[in-house]
């Protein structure tokens, strides 16, 4: 379907609207910050609806492309939401869950130091930095030996789900299984000569290199689902909220 400036325009300017509604719903509520399931899915909600605002603002000003690789990162919420959703009676999960965060903070820290030590080899504070690092990785590798590579302190990056899981993995556990559309948002994810060449619109010849009219409607439709899928798992778990005055608005969307 052909739309004209003006409606996209509207239709975009809708879904600011709903994000907006959703932000101050979440902003005025009251959250305790615990490790909880509950605690959890608004950290998740929250990373989401961040993201949305920088989707819309890249469709508001004509980046579809930049929006539609954005769109991979709801999904990849929407995701990890739903796994969290089915399996919130494993205590033990929610606690995986949150010393991931741990976890990934110092996978990191030791990737930069062991660069470092690699390039600056008599630099006996970085080792002593580095051998910090690993020694707090070990705590995790003792606690989760089943989960990771303990003789290496290797984790995966879902680690927390099962030893050695990948995110194809996690999503054949959920309700929204990898499709087409995850492939599509990765092209335009990644640098490549596919992505420098074609477009999400590709009706005008010439290569792109600035913000345009065409294309918006297919990240605005899938950003829009993904925003109402999410919203309404959240609605489910706090009802309270007042998010399902919104999700009609999401379905005409």
């Amino acid at each position: 379907m052909d739309f004209t400036s003006t409606q996209m325009t509207e239709y975009i300017n809708a879904l600011g609207e709903a994000i907006d509604f959703c932000r101050e719903k979440v902003s005025s509520s009251s959250i305790i910050q615990n490790r909880t399931f509950e605690y959890a899915i608004i950290l998740l909600y929250s990373r989401l609806l961040l993201t949305m605002c920088e989707i819309y603002t890249l469709l508001l000003n004509g980046y579809p492309e930049g929006a539609m690789s954005l769109w991979r990162n709801t999904y990849e919420n929407i995701v990890i939401t739903n796994y969290l959703f089915k399996n919130k009676c494993d205590k033990d999960l929610i606690e995986r869950f949150f010393d991931s965060v741990d976890v990934s903070a110092w996978i990191e820290d030791r990737k930069t130091l062991e660069w470092y030590s690699k390039n600056c080899p008599d630099n006996s504070e970085i080792q002593q930095k580095l051998n910090y690092a690993e020694n707090e990785l070990r705590k995790y590798a003792v606690k989760y030996p089943e989960y990771c590579d303990v003789s290496k302190l290797r984790f995966s990056d879902y680690w927390w789900v099962k030893k050695g899981c990948t995110f194809a993995k996690l999503s054949d556990e959920t309700d929204f299984p990898k499709n087409y559309m995850y492939n599509i948002a990765s092209s335009k994810l990644h640098a490549s000569l596919f992505s420098s060449v074609f477009y999400i619109d590709n009706t005008e010849e010439g290569i792109l290199i600035g913000e345009t009219e065409k294309g918006l409607e297919i990240p605005l439709h899938y950003s829009a689902l993904n925003l109402a899928v999410s919203t309404m798992m959240i609605n489910d778990i706090f009802p309270d909220l007042g998010l399902s005055k919104v999700i009609d608005k999401f379905k005409k969307l």
